[in-house]
């Protein structure tokens, strides 16, 4: 997550790159990223950087409230 101030200026972009660069060095045959965002602006920055939508299904279990 980058602060509102500081996005749009490449820091996020960067810290991904990295991440998945050193992922690759180390032979990874995938990396997974989850997010729980409706935003179609987060969906479209890991899709820009090379993440593919709707491959994996993800399921979660939440304790329910009482």
């Amino acid at each position: 997550m980058t602060h509102p101030s500081y996005q749009g200026q490449g820091f996020g972009k960067a810290v991904v790159l990295k991440a998945l660069n050193h992922a690759w060095s180390l032979d990874c045959h995938h990396v997974l990223m989850q997010s729980g965002r409706a935003d179609k602006g987060v969906h479209a920055f890991y899709e820009g950087l090379g993440f593919k939508g709707g491959l994996r299904v993800g399921y979660v279990a939440m304790q329910q409230p009482g």
